[in-house]
């Protein structure tokens, strides 16, 4: 109710009759909601593929450091083999 009061005052002050600056201030906010939800849902998508992703690299960096400590291990017990 104040919003549309608000839309109302706007309109007489702009010198634009209230009916027709209400039903343009309506539109343009249905098509603002339109564009916010639309950038809500690409930015919810993007969150989730970026979770994605950050799994797939843990599990990549897990598996990476297992290689470095066998890499490890066998080279600290070919030295200790050759001592």
């Amino acid at each position: 109710m104040r919003q549309r009061l608000v839309v109302i005052v706007l309109a007489i002050i702009l010198g634009a009759s209230a009916a027709l600056a209400t039903g343009t201030m309506s539109a343009r906010f249905e098509r603002r909601l339109q564009e916010l939800r639309a950038e809500y849902e690409k930015g919810r998508t993007e969150l989730l593929e970026l979770k994605r992703r950050q799994v797939e690299l843990e599990s990549l960096l897990l598996r990476i450091r297992g290689a470095i400590e066998v890499l490890e291990e066998s080279l600290e017990s070919e030295g200790a083999k050759s001592d």
